[in-house]
């Protein structure tokens, strides 16, 4: 008995004297690792001073009022704008666990934070400590503190400090939390009165894309139009080439119609004068054949001198005849080929009318090849029933002088004639 007494009085001394003051120290050792972390999260030395300094300028330069709200108003306020459940009697006696979150969901909230970005940990702070995968929740929670005290200053409050999250008091709970819903209100406000201008940028946007969507559109089809350009310009080139040829033929063409109309107007006026001296011949002979009577009537010889003179008359008036009769065929025979001048005109105006129907053609459709053989093809035709009339025109024209000297030469035969006999009557 007195032996298991003395053993167990040894343990306890063994464990009063070398366990229990390394448990102790190893549980302060660990504290000082986690109040270092914490330290260095929320700024420590120099810049924690530097930003209690800024934060006190601030607070000099600018003073927020705000109403401090009932609970239950708080509460509903919290439920019905940020959705954010906290019973009335965590803000009658607030606890760490019960506030802390409250504070970051109002974080996120108003400062336009993620959870992530709320909880990313200090990398530099985590490798100090020895074992690191056992804190990393706790340094991620320590990691919020800046966030939440950056949102107190914007709202005013510039004395909140740790101790409002590690061991809160009900009053500076209500009054932190009056600040952040006041700040929440106004930004709430803020947000709706420019709904309207953010939704016309919004169109404005979209309309902005859908113009640039178009414009690019647009501009790849103006370069494939290029591109297509440029690939057809050796052709196009070409057809100007021949297309200048062209006109110049038509030029010589028309050139050609014109001195043809003249030589058609030429002859028209030589066969009007032709039919004039005709019609002055045919005159004559009726006023000679007059005069004939008449002096017929004044002479009186023998019968047989009467009769030769009537049998000679009488050859002479059936030659006159003949010739008359021959001038008239000769007549209707150059107005047939009046006539002819006159189709060949209109046939050669017709030419020229399709000639300019191919000119316009030929403008229109000038990147055809094949239209192009085509109006060759036509073109030459036109040429050949061009040069084919110009033959015509000229065995017609060399017919018609011949016409008209064989007329000018029988009316000059019968003017002879009625001299002659005018001399033998008289």
């Amino acid at each position: 008995m007195c032996e298991s007494l003395s053993n167990s009085g040894e343990l306890s001394l063994r464990w009063y004297g070398t366990v229990l003051p390394y448990f102790c120290a190893r549980v302060y050792g660990r504290f000082l690792v986690l109040a270092r972390a914490a330290w260095e999260l929320c700024g420590s030395g120099g810049e924690r001073v530097e930003a209690d300094y800024a934060i006190g300028i601030m607070a000099k330069k600018q003073s927020f009022s705000f109403p401090i709200l009932e609970i239950k108003d708080i509460t509903s306020y919290l439920l019905a704008d940020a959705g954010i459940v906290l019973e009335e009697q965590h803000l009658v006696k607030p606890t760490m666990e019960a506030v802390w979150p409250v504070y970051e969901n109002l974080v996120v909230i108003v400062m336009g934070m993620t959870r992530e970005e709320l909880h990313q940990p200090a990398f530099h702070v985590m490798e100090k400590l020895r074992y690191p995968e056992l804190h990393e929740e706790f340094v991620g929670n320590l990691a919020t503190i800046p966030a939440i005290r950056k949102l107190m200053a914007v709202t005013g409050v510039h004395d909140f400090s740790m101790m409002d999250l590690f061991k809160p008091e009900s009053k500076r709970t209500i009054t932190n939390l009056s600040a952040i819903i006041n700040l929440l209100k106004f930004k709430l406000g803020k947000e709706f009165a420019s709904a309207p201008v953010l939704e016309k940028r919004d169109r404005t946007l979209a309309l902005i894309e859908q113009t640039e969507e178009r414009l690019a559109a647009l501009n790849t089809e103006i370069e494939a139009i290029e591109a297509d350009r440029r690939a057809q310009q050796p052709a196009v080139q070409l057809l100007e080439t021949e297309t200048k040829e062209l006109h110049q033929e038509i030029q010589v063409l028309n050139k050609q119609h014109g001195a043809i109309n003249t030589d058609i107007r030429a002859l028209k006026q030589e066969g009007v004068a032709v039919a004039d001296e005709i019609s002055a011949e045919k005159f004559s002979l009726l006023q000679l054949k007059d005069e004939q009577e008449r002096l017929k009537s004044q002479i009186v010889q023998s019968p047989q001198k009467l009769q030769r003179s009537l049998a000679e008359k009488k050859a002479t008036l059936i030659s006159t005849k003949a010739s008359a009769e021959e001038s008239q065929q000769l007549l209707n025979f150059w107005k047939d080929k009046l006539e002819a001048y006159s189709k060949a005109e209109k046939k050669l105006k017709k030419l020229l009318g399709m000639l300019d129907e191919i000119d316009k053609l030929w403008i229109k459709q000038k990147a055809t090849i094949k239209e192009k053989k085509a109006f060759k093809a036509q073109v030459k035709s036109i040429e050949e029933e061009i040069e084919s009339l110009d033959t015509e025109l000229s065995q017609l024209k060399f017919q018609g002088i011949t016409l008209h000297l064989h007329v000018i030469e029988r009316a000059f035969s019968v003017y002879v004639t009625l001299l002659v006999l005018m001399y033998y009557l008289g």
